[in-house]
Protein backbone atom coordinates (compact mmCIF):
# COMPACT_ATOMS: atom_id res chain seq x y z
CA UNK A 1 0.00 0.00 0.00
CA UNK A 2 0.88 3.58 -0.82
CA UNK A 3 -0.27 7.05 -0.29
CA UNK A 4 -2.18 8.30 -3.09
CA UNK A 5 -0.31 10.45 -5.62
CA UNK A 6 -1.62 13.92 -6.81
CA UNK A 7 -2.36 13.00 -10.09
CA UNK A 8 -4.74 9.97 -8.81
CA UNK A 9 -6.40 12.00 -6.63
CA UNK A 10 -7.36 14.69 -9.84
CA UNK A 11 -8.16 11.53 -11.86
CA UNK A 12 -10.91 10.59 -9.19
CA UNK A 13 -12.28 14.24 -8.75
CA UNK A 14 -12.34 14.22 -12.72
CA UNK A 15 -14.14 10.79 -12.77
CA UNK A 16 -17.45 12.08 -11.25
CA UNK A 17 -18.14 14.04 -14.38
CA UNK A 18 -19.34 11.82 -17.48
CA UNK A 19 -16.99 13.62 -20.10
CA UNK A 20 -13.79 12.74 -18.01
CA UNK A 21 -15.44 9.06 -17.66
CA UNK A 22 -15.51 8.70 -21.61
CA UNK A 23 -12.35 10.79 -22.01
CA UNK A 24 -10.57 8.45 -19.74
CA UNK A 25 -12.56 5.39 -20.35
CA UNK A 26 -12.45 4.69 -17.01
CA UNK A 27 -15.31 4.76 -13.78
CA UNK A 28 -15.33 4.97 -10.10
CA UNK A 29 -17.15 1.70 -8.09
CA UNK A 30 -17.51 2.78 -4.61
CA UNK A 31 -18.76 1.21 -1.44
CA UNK A 32 -17.33 -2.26 0.34
CA UNK A 33 -19.91 -4.59 -1.65
CA UNK A 34 -19.47 -2.65 -4.95
CA UNK A 35 -15.73 -3.58 -5.22
CA UNK A 36 -15.51 -7.09 -3.37
CA UNK A 37 -18.13 -7.91 -5.83
CA UNK A 38 -16.43 -6.59 -9.15
CA UNK A 39 -12.96 -7.73 -7.72
CA UNK A 40 -14.15 -11.08 -7.39
CA UNK A 41 -15.91 -11.51 -10.57
CA UNK A 42 -12.96 -10.89 -12.46
CA UNK A 43 -15.31 -9.18 -15.46
CA UNK A 44 -13.71 -5.78 -15.26
CA UNK A 45 -10.73 -4.46 -15.25
CA UNK A 46 -9.77 -3.03 -11.73
CA UNK A 47 -6.65 -0.74 -11.76
CA UNK A 48 -6.43 0.47 -8.21
CA UNK A 49 -8.45 0.62 -5.06
CA UNK A 50 -8.58 3.47 -3.01
CA UNK A 51 -9.21 3.50 0.37
CA UNK A 52 -9.44 5.72 3.62
CA UNK A 53 -6.96 5.88 6.31
CA UNK A 54 -9.05 3.80 8.79
CA UNK A 55 -9.77 1.42 6.75
CA UNK A 56 -7.77 -2.05 7.02
CA UNK A 57 -7.30 -3.62 3.98
CA UNK A 58 -5.93 -7.60 4.61
CA UNK A 59 -7.92 -9.41 2.21
CA UNK A 60 -6.21 -11.26 -0.26
CA UNK A 61 -8.05 -10.68 -2.90
CA UNK A 62 -6.79 -7.49 -3.41
CA UNK A 63 -3.34 -9.14 -3.50
CA UNK A 64 -3.13 -8.57 -7.11
CA UNK A 65 -4.72 -5.34 -7.61
CA UNK A 66 -2.71 -1.81 -6.16
CA UNK A 67 -3.98 -0.79 -3.18
CA UNK A 68 -3.75 3.36 -2.38
CA UNK A 69 -4.38 5.34 0.96
CA UNK A 70 -6.32 8.96 0.76
CA UNK A 71 -6.49 11.29 3.31
CA UNK A 72 -9.71 11.15 4.84
CA UNK A 73 -10.80 14.17 3.98
CA UNK A 74 -9.56 14.14 0.59
CA UNK A 75 -11.35 10.58 0.67
CA UNK A 76 -14.58 12.18 1.46
CA UNK A 77 -13.90 14.97 -1.62
CA UNK A 78 -13.96 12.39 -4.23
CA UNK A 79 -16.42 10.31 -3.01
CA UNK A 80 -19.82 10.46 -4.71
CA UNK A 81 -21.84 10.04 -1.26
CA UNK A 82 -22.82 11.75 1.59
CA UNK A 83 -21.25 8.71 3.84
CA UNK A 84 -18.75 7.13 1.95
CA UNK A 85 -17.88 3.74 3.26
CA UNK A 86 -13.87 4.10 3.05
CA UNK A 87 -13.43 2.45 -0.40
CA UNK A 88 -13.34 2.58 -3.87
CA UNK A 89 -12.09 0.91 -6.97
CA UNK A 90 -10.78 2.53 -10.39
CA UNK A 91 -12.07 0.56 -13.56
CA UNK A 92 -11.49 -0.03 -17.14
CA UNK A 93 -14.66 0.45 -19.70
CA UNK A 94 -15.01 -2.33 -21.44
CA UNK A 95 -15.24 -2.35 -24.77
CA UNK A 96 -18.00 -0.97 -26.52
CA UNK A 97 -19.62 -4.05 -28.58
CA UNK A 98 -20.93 -3.10 -32.28
CA UNK A 99 -24.52 -3.77 -33.29
CA UNK A 100 -23.08 -6.38 -35.93
CA UNK A 101 -21.10 -8.22 -33.28
CA UNK A 102 -24.25 -8.93 -31.30
CA UNK A 103 -25.86 -10.21 -34.42
CA UNK A 104 -24.11 -12.87 -34.71
CA UNK A 105 -24.01 -14.73 -31.30
CA UNK A 106 -27.01 -16.10 -29.71
CA UNK A 107 -28.27 -14.84 -26.14
CA UNK A 108 -30.17 -12.31 -24.30
CA UNK A 109 -30.17 -8.61 -25.59
CA UNK A 110 -31.58 -6.01 -22.57
CA UNK A 111 -32.66 -2.45 -24.58
CA UNK A 112 -33.38 0.06 -22.35
CA UNK A 113 -34.97 3.27 -23.65
CA UNK A 114 -34.90 6.49 -21.74
CA UNK A 115 -34.03 5.27 -18.66
CA UNK A 116 -33.32 8.26 -16.67
CA UNK A 117 -33.23 7.21 -12.88
CA UNK A 118 -29.43 5.58 -11.73
CA UNK A 119 -30.98 3.36 -9.27
CA UNK A 120 -33.79 2.10 -11.95
CA UNK A 121 -31.06 1.41 -14.45
CA UNK A 122 -28.55 -0.48 -12.04
CA UNK A 123 -31.72 -2.92 -10.79
CA UNK A 124 -32.52 -3.25 -14.80
CA UNK A 125 -28.64 -4.41 -15.35
CA UNK A 126 -28.07 -6.13 -12.20
CA UNK A 127 -31.36 -8.63 -13.07
CA UNK A 128 -29.72 -9.08 -16.99
CA UNK A 129 -26.51 -10.25 -15.49
CA UNK A 130 -28.51 -12.65 -13.08
CA UNK A 131 -30.64 -13.88 -16.19
CA UNK A 132 -27.00 -13.89 -18.19
CA UNK A 133 -27.83 -10.66 -20.67
CA UNK A 134 -24.92 -10.49 -22.95
CA UNK A 135 -25.35 -6.97 -23.40
CA UNK A 136 -27.32 -4.03 -23.02
CA UNK A 137 -28.11 -1.25 -25.04
CA UNK A 138 -29.19 2.24 -23.56
CA UNK A 139 -31.34 4.19 -25.38
CA UNK A 140 -30.92 7.73 -26.30
CA UNK A 141 -32.07 9.33 -23.24
CA UNK A 142 -30.92 7.66 -20.47
CA UNK A 143 -28.80 7.43 -17.92
CA UNK A 144 -24.99 6.85 -17.85
CA UNK A 145 -24.72 3.17 -16.95
CA UNK A 146 -21.41 4.55 -15.22
CA UNK A 147 -22.83 7.11 -13.43
CA UNK A 148 -21.59 6.35 -9.68
CA UNK A 149 -25.24 6.10 -8.68
CA UNK A 150 -26.07 3.35 -11.62
CA UNK A 151 -22.73 1.53 -10.66
CA UNK A 152 -23.77 1.16 -6.93
CA UNK A 153 -27.27 -0.27 -7.57
CA UNK A 154 -25.69 -3.01 -9.83
CA UNK A 155 -24.38 -4.18 -6.27
CA UNK A 156 -27.60 -4.68 -5.27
Amino acid sequence: MRNASNNEIKLLRKLNRKKYREKEQRFVVEGERAVEQVVENGLLDVETVFVQERFKVQDVRFKEIEVCVLEDEIFAEVADTDNPQGILAVCAMPDEIQYEQLADESGIIVATDAIQDPGNMGTILRTAAWFGAKALIAGKGSVDVYHPKVVRSTAG
